[in-house]
């Protein structure tokens, strides 16, 4: 029986090295401040564009990140799909004449 104590603090620490190390939780850990990193990205967009509301530049460049961040090249597959058409809706009827949109929206659906 005295064999059992050393197991079972070996366990306990092994558990606790196991679940510090598991990938699913360092996973799940990395999208969480992806995600977060992603919503904070957008909150400086819009703080930016809310406070610069003629800066074209920068709707394309929103435009831009939503597009690329959280696409899924492997799967041809953005998340944020629904989000970007809104986007560049809101930049055509904002900015119909800028030749930075038609370029931008050339360049999108080449």
């Amino acid at each position: 029986m005295c064999w059992l104590i050393p197991a079972t603090l070996f366990a306990s620490k092994t558990s606790k090295v196991y679940s510090s190390l598991n990938h699913e939780i360092l996973i799940k850990a990395l999208r969480n401040g992806q995600a977060l990193m992603y919503d904070q990205s957008i909150e400086r967009y819009n703080k930016y564009i809310e406070a610069h509301p003629d800066d074209v530049e920068i709707y394309i460049e929103r435009c831009q990140f939503v597009e690329l961040a959280v696409y899924d090249e492997y799967d041809d597959y953005n998340p944020s799909q629904g989000y970007l058409d809104s986007l560049q809706e809101q930049l055509k009827d904002r900015f119909p004449n800028s030749h930075s949109v038609i370029i931008y929206h050339l360049s999108y659906t080449c």
